[in-house]
């Protein structure tokens, strides 16, 4: 029986640990957006996480991005509706879309009340606040969490390599993956 198929993914695993990295050490992910990631999937000191435990929480990930995505999804109920929804999530739900809020700079520096019906109303209050590009950042968490580097034009204020820097040897994406991935495949 043939082990291509292993091989095959494998070599995508290591493809996005690499792109991963890339992008991380090259700041081409905004550092909003990394925030909001880490703050998603747990990652300890998610204000400047370590570049090998959030990939390894992007790749381990059961539950990718569930409050980003609920971030996302309940900011497009009908207002009116808004507060049932977020208590639905019930108190851990709750607790962790107003983190992924807290990491979008949405929540003004308050604190998430104890009551949950007092916490699912100032939760629906932050929601329905959020603009375009707060939610268009969110939703580049989201890919992010999926191991997508976000695209440049989806999200404010990106850094860019200049073209020297990508042209280097030293720095360009494709010579350190690719040879990365030609060692793997030697073997």
């Amino acid at each position: 029986m043939s082990d291509q198929p292993q091989k095959t993914l494998t070599r995508r695993a290591i493809r996005t640990v690499v792109d991963l990295a890339l992008a991380l050490d090259h700041g081409l992910v905004p550092s909003q957006v990394v925030t909001v990631t880490a703050v998603a999937l747990g990652v300890s000191r998610p204000e400047v996480p370590d570049t090998s435990e959030l990939i390894s929480r992007i790749l381990l990930s059961d539950d990718k991005a569930t409050p980003i995505a609920d971030v996302i999804r309940l900011a497009a109920v009908d207002p009116l509706d808004l507060a049932l929804e977020v208590l639905s999530l019930e108190r851990e739900g709750i607790k962790a879309v107003w983190s992924v809020l807290e990491a979008l700079g949405a929540t003004d520096g308050g604190r998430l009340p104890q009551a949950d019906t007092q916490a699912a109303r100032r939760t629906a209050q932050v929601l329905a606040r959020l603009s375009p590009e707060t939610i268009a950042i969110a939703e580049a968490a989201a890919q992010f969490c999926r191991g997508v580097v976000p695209k440049s034009d989806a999200v404010p204020e990106t850094a860019e390599l200049d073209e020297e820097q990508l042209e280097s040897e030293e720095t360009a994406p494709e010579t350190v993956s690719d040879g990365f991935l030609s060692a793997y495949e030697e073997d």
